[in-house]
């Protein structure tokens, strides 16, 4: 299964009140054959690096976790899937109007893997629920459901 995931995993890594949960659904992730899905310097990938940067002044537990996600995710092409700007699918003009710009890349790469975009955005799941391209899922709802 492909994941879209957008910037909240980075956010979780980086919040000692999220990070149990965050970590039980990446060990999972680990287990099974799903992966995520991002495009190569867009916004995920981008904030990825900044916490790889930054994670070196975390207190010991977030550093951690931050480093493990780099080795297992980041660095780990089964796990993480990076397309290249130049082959990601186009999104569709009536599409591309109705989604914000800084999340056009999450749309192309589900367009481009058939993956789902899995958000903490209701906004953007609300402005994008009829179209019939795209599964875009919660992820407390999601967390709640994942499991090996």
């Amino acid at each position: 299964m492909e994941i879209v995931v957008d910037e909240w995993i980075v956010d979780y890594i980086a919040d000692p009140e999220k990070r149990g949960a965050v970590f039980e659904f990446l060990e999972k992730v680990l287990e099974k054959c799903d992966r995520f899905v991002t495009i190569r310097g867009e916004g995920l990938d981008q904030k990825i690096w900044q916490m790889a940067k930054e994670s070196g002044r975390w207190k010991p537990a977030g550093r951690s976790l931050a480093k493990w996600f780099m080795r297992s995710f980041r660095n780990n092409t089964d796990k993480l899937h990076i397309l290249e700007k130049s082959n990601a699918m186009p999104v569709p003009p009536a599409l591309e109007e109705k989604t914000p710009s800084d999340d056009l890349y999450l749309v192309r790469a589900a367009i481009s893997t058939g993956g789902f975009i899995l958000t903490t955005d209701y906004r953007l799941k609300e402005r994008l629920s009829h179209e019939q391209e795209l599964d875009i899922r919660m992820v407390d709802e999601f967390l709640d459901h994942y499991d090996c």
